[in-house]
C-alpha cells in the first residue's frame, strides 16, 4: 500500500520546509504558462516596465478602483543573483482610464543593472500559502454498481463492486463503510463491512417511506474514498478539497481547487518525491484546469505514474507567476532638455538639449497652431542634430503656434536597442510674424500656478501694427480662458 512520508528539513529548495511554518513561494523564471484563456491574468498582461538603460525601471499597470482601494497591488523585482526580492516603490498618483474605468499604476525600482544579456523580472507579491502536503489525503476510487433489491421478508439488500480489477491487488485489501437513512432526514446510519453487499433488516425500516443509501471504501492506509452515487427505494443524496486518488495500482490522480483572483498570481504544482533518496520533481507534465464560466473556483487535477507506492511522497507547491522584460528591448528614453524657441531673420530656429543615455538617440518635433487645429506637422530630426528650422513662411500670419519634441530609441547595429518614445516636452508657444513686423522672440516652455500661465526667461521688443497693438511675443488669450491655466 502506499506509504506517504515527509522529512522536515530534507526537502530540495522548490518545497516548503515545515520545521519553521514559514510561508514561501517561488520565484520561476522563463516560466511559460499553458492556462485557458478565462485564467489568464489581465494584471500581469497590462504589466509593461521601460528603463532608461542607466538608473531606473518604470512600470505601469492596470487594476480596478475596487481592487485599488481594499487592497492595492505592490510589484517586486526579483534579483536571482542575491535570491532578494525588492520592492517597486509607487511613482506618482494612480490615473482612471476612461476608456476601460481602469486605473494606471506606475511604480519605479532604481537600479544599476542593465546589458544585452540582462533581463528583469517582476511578480506581484500577495499573500502565499505553505505548501500543501497531500501525502495522508490519498484515498481509493469510490465503490462502483451499488444497487438495491427487495429479498424475503422486507428486507434490501445493498450491493456494490469494488473500483478495481478482480486480480487487483487493491480489491482485498479494501473495507466499505455504508450509510443509510430515510430521504431528507440529517442522521445516517453507518454500518462498516469487509464484503461487497449489506442487509438492511426490515425492522430497521418505516413502511411507506423512500430510503437512500451510499457507500464507500478504503485501503490499510489513507482516508475514505468519495460516497458512490446514492440509490433509493420505497418500502413496500488554499487550495482547498485537495486529494490524491489511487486510479490504478501505478497511477494516482490528485485534484485540487483554487480561487481565481489567487491563480492569477500563483500557480500550483504538485512535485513528488519517489523514495527518501530521490530527488524532488515535477509530478505532472499537464495540468487540467476547469474553468466554470460563473463561481469563484478553478479545479485542477493531474495523473502521473508511480514507481513504487509504498515510497512516494506529494507536495502542492506555489510558485509566483512573474513578467520578464530584455532591459535592451524595453527603453523608453528621457524627454529632451531645455526646448526653446527664436526667430531670425524670419524663420524660427527651434533647438533643445539632449537628455542622458546610454545609448544614440534620433528626435521628433510636432508643431501646430493653437487657432486652426488642422493644422499640425510631425517632423523627425536625425540623429546627432539638436535644433529644427521652422520656415516663416510655412506659418499662418499672427497664429499662435505650439511645439514639443521627444527622443526616440536609435536600433544601432542589429537592431539592438528597441522602445518606446520618451514622453513629449512641455508645449513652448509662439506668435508667427504678421504681414509686416519687426521681432524677436525668445521663449521656454511655462507653467501654470493657481489657475494664471507664468512665463519664464521672456525677451521680446514689439513694433505697433497700424493699428497700434503688438505683433510678438505671448500667444493671446481667447477671452473666455482669461484667468484660468491653459495646460500646456
Amino acid at each position: 500500500m502506499l506509504l506517504f512520508w515527509m522529512s522536515c528539513g530534507s526537502l530540495l529548495p522548490l518545497l516548503v520546509l515545515c520545521n519553521n511554518g514559514q510561508k514561501r513561494c517561488t520565484i520561476q523564471e522563463n516560466k511559460q504558462y499553458h492556462v485557458p484563456l478565462s485564467t489568464v491574468s489581465p494584471v500581469l498582461e497590462s504589466l509593461q516596465c521601460y528603463n532608461d538603460y542607466s538608473s531606473y525601471v518604470r512600470c505601469s499597470w492596470e487594476e480596478s478602483p475596487h481592487t485599488s482601494a481594499q487592497a492595492p497591488l505592490a510589484l517586486y523585482y526579483w534579483d536571482s543573483t542575491e535570491n532578494r526580492e525588492s520592492l517597486c516603490k509607487p511613482y506618482g498618483q494612480p490615473a482612471l482610464n476612461p476608456n476601460n474605468s481602469k486605473l494606471t499604476v506606475q511604480c519605479q525600482y532604481n537600479t544599476r543593472y542593465f546589458g544585452i544579456n540582462t533581463n528583469h523580472v517582476f511578480f506581484f507579491k500577495t499573500s502565499c500559502p505553505s505548501a500543501l502536503l497531500l501525502s495522508k489525503n490519498v484515498r481509493v476510487r469510490p465503490p462502483v454498481h451499488l444497487s438495491q433489491q427487495a429479498v424475503e421478508r422486507g428486507v434490501r439488500l445493498l450491493s456494490w463492486e469494488s473500483p478495481y480489477p478482480p486480480s487487483s491487488l487493491l480489491t482485498p485489501t479494501l473495507n466499505y463503510q455504508v450509510n443509510y437513512r430515510r430521504s431528507n432526514q440529517d442522521d445516517w446510519t453507518t454500518v462498516e463491512v469487509e464484503d461487497t453487499h449489506l442487509s438492511v433488516k426490515f425492522e430497521a425500516q418505516v413502511p411507506g417511506c423512500q430510503y437512500e443509501a451510499k457507500v464507500r471504501a478504503r485501503g490499510k492506509m489513507g482516508l475514505w474514498s468519495e460516497w458512490s452515487p446514492l440509490v433509493t427505494w420505497l418500502t413496500e443524496e488554499g487550495p482547498s478539497n485537495a486529494q490524491c486518488v489511487l486510479d490504478e495500482e501505478n497511477v494516482v490522480t490528485c485534484s485540487w481547487e483554487v480561487k481565481r483572483d489567487l491563480a492569477q498570481f500563483l500557480t500550483f504544482d504538485l512535485s513528488c518525491k519517489h523514495n527518501n533518496t530521490a530527488p524532488a520533481q515535477k509530478c505532472c507534465v499537464n495540468t487540467m484546469v476547469s474553468a466554470p464560466s460563473r463561481g469563484p473556483m478553478l479545479k485542477y487535477s493531474c495523473s502521473f505514474p508511480v514507481q513504487d507506492s509504498e515510497q512516494l511522497e506529494v507536495e502542492l507547491i506555489p510558485t509566483r507567476n512573474t513578467k520578464e522584460f530584455q532591459t535592451h528591448k524595453h527603453i523608453r528614453p528621457n524627454h529632451p532638455l531645455d526646448v526653446q524657441i527664436e526667430e531670425i531673420d524670419g524663420n524660427w530656429i527651434l533647438k533643445w538639449n539632449q537628455p542622458k543615455s546610454n545609448v544614440e538617440l534620433s528626435y521628433q518635433v510636432h508643431y501646430w497652431s493653437n487657432e486652426t487645429q488642422e493644422d499640425t506637422r510631425f517632423l523627425n530630426v536625425s540623429q546627432g542634430s539638436f535644433s529644427l528650422s521652422i520656415l516663416g513662411g510655412s506659418l499662418r500670419p499672427s497664429e499662435c503656434y505650439l511645439v514639443k519634441v521627444r527622443a526616440l530609441v536609435v536600433p544601432g547595429r542589429g537592431d539592438a536597442y528597441e522602445g518606446p518614445p520618451s514622453e513629449w516636452t512641455d508645449p513652448v508657444e509662439w506668435t508667427s510674424q504678421p504681414a509686416s513686423w519687426s521681432a524677436t522672440t525668445f521663449l521656454r516652455p511655462h507653467r501654470c500656478t493657481g489657475g494664471h500661465c507664468l512665463h519664464h526667461s521672456l525677451r521680446y521688443h514689439t513694433s505697433l501694427s497700424q493699428e497700434g497693438s503688438p505683433v510678438g511675443g505671448v500667444c493671446p488669450v481667447a477671452p473666455q480662458e482669461q484667468g484660468t491655466a491653459r495646460g500646456h
